[in-house]
């Protein structure tokens, strides 16, 4: 059986982060957000 895994560009990751931010900011909601490579290290 294939494992199939995505990785995404620190850009795209970096948007992503950001619209959470967003979203959770204009619902008053308090979040964290983490970036981490491949092997699970924060970025």
């Amino acid at each position: 059986m294939r494992t199939q895994t995505s990785q995404l560009t620190i850009a795209v990751a970096t948007k992503a982060v950001q619209a959470a931010l967003d979203v959770a900011g204009k619902e008053k909601e308090k979040v964290s957000v983490a970036v981490v490579d491949r092997d699970w290290r924060p970025w």
